[in-house]
């Protein structure tokens, strides 16, 4: 199997720098931390970006790329420069971007030049610690009816799983089948490769081999821990500077797409049924600091509307009979209001977490100890009660499931 997974390389990457804060591709300054942002922040922010700008650019620099056209970028980005290894031709090798009202710069290696395989390991080993916001891992395979046989293997998958979507097509079978199919943070791209490329004029209709097909998985992880994650294992190196992780043990990650690489190494008859086993990977996602006063503020900006609003129904219905043509209140009013109602919900919360954390007096180490050993003891407790609970339930759905059948024990007895 891992010779399978060798076969697959790097057809898409984009990469964020991430900043010195908290280590997402946030630019400080645009975001607020434990206090109001500060035109310290604004300027650190400023600095940081300009180094990353001019980091990217080294490194494009030293693998011998040269802009072939400067421009407006994408995705929110004001600027980028699309780079080559010929300057005078339009098809990028690479892009960099810059001027996000928001985010630190990126480079993005696309696949369509067939450059990326090459290139993503060398800029990822070069680029210092990146967080990853798209990789696609590819196959190219050629076998006869392939495309047909991973179609009705998605079909397949798609019907035992919950939220997983049926597959979605394009093209037909005259100019080249595409059928797009995935579940999470990896969607999957399946298409007849050649028949794209002479639609590009980049081979001649006699050279296409209408059995070669593309299999392209693209991770898009959505949280910032799980993009650092994915920058962090894909430039994970030995003692020689050598990445040790190849692109398609970045499969091994997600659940449904090892089943998916295990069947399709079975479908091109690589490798046999009985050794079609990935084992799970494990990609190490540490949490970004986020204090818990941060978590607080973005919670308050999100619901402040709602308990707001539900103070000022309370007035116009208690003080105005509910006539909003004649109701007039304050903002200092509706504050009020608006904390009586969220009042006994943070008391409640707050006796538990007090007792939760031992707050409610001093603790000595002895009867700190005897504390957290019963807080486990009441949850072993409880989780038997709940065991009970659930066995006593399945016996009597059991039972009743016999009289309906009419199969009480006297006749199940009798036909023994």
């Amino acid at each position: 199997m891992q010779a399978f997974l060798h076969r697959a390389f790097i057809d898409w990457l984009t990469v964020s720098v991430p900043n010195s804060r908290d280590g997402t591709g946030r630019r400080i300054g645009t975001f607020e931390t434990e206090d109001a942002i500060t035109a310290k922040d604004v300027e650190q922010g400023e600095y940081e970006e300009a180094i990353a700008r001019d980091h990217l650019f080294a490194v494009a620099a030293s693998e011998c790329l040269r802009p072939c056209r400067v421009g407006r970028g994408t995705d929110g980005f004001h600027g980028a420069s699309h780079l080559a290894f010929d300057p005078t031709v339009k098809g990028r090798v690479a892009t960099i971007r810059a001027g996000h009202a928001t985010n630190m710069p990126s480079m993005e290696l696309p696949g369509s030049s067939g450059e990326c395989a090459i290139l993503a390991p060398k800029i990822l080993k070069r680029l210092g610690p990146v967080n990853v916001a798209r990789v696609d891992v590819s196959f190219d395979i050629s076998a006869p009816g392939l495309w047909d046989d991973i179609d009705a293997m998605a079909v397949k998958m798609a019907a035992t799983r919950k939220k997983m979507k049926n597959p979605t097509y394009r093209g037909t079978e005259e100019s080249g089948r595409t059928m797009y199919f995935g579940s999470g943070n990896v969607s999957v791209k399946v298409y007849e490769k050649d028949f794209e490329r002479f639609a590009k004029e980049q081979i001649a209709k006699k050279d296409i081999d209408p059995n070669l097909v593309r299999i392209e998985f693209s991770i898009h992880e959505q949280q910032p821990d799980g993009k650092a994650a994915v920058g962090r294992y894909l430039q994970e190196q030995d003692d020689d500077g050598e990445l040790l992780n190849h692109p398609g043990n970045l499969l091994k990650n997600y659940a449904w797409v090892r089943e998916f690489v295990e069947n399709l190494a079975v479908l091109t008859k690589d490798v046999p049924p009985d050794a079609a086993q990935l084992g799970v990977g494990r990609i190490n996602k540490m949490p970004v600091s986020r204090p818990c006063i941060v978590k607080a503020k973005e919670a308050g900006r999100q619901y402040s509307r709602t308990f707001c609003n539900a103070a000022i129904v309370g007035i116009v219905d208690d003080e105005f009979d509910g006539d909003w043509q004649s109701a007039t209140t304050t903002p200092e009013v509706v504050t009020d209001r608006a904390l009586a109602i969220l009042r006994p919900i943070l008391l409640s919360r707050a006796g538990e977490l007090c007792d939760f954390h031992g707050l409610n007096a001093v603790q000595r180490h002895e009867e700190e100890s005897h504390r957290q050993s019963h807080m486990l003891s009441l949850w072993l407790e409880r989780d038997a009660d709940l065991k009970d609970l659930a066995q006593d339930q399945l016996r009597k759905s059991a039972e009743k499931a016999r009289e309906d059948f009419a199969m009480s024990a006297d006749n199940i007895k009798a036909a023994a």
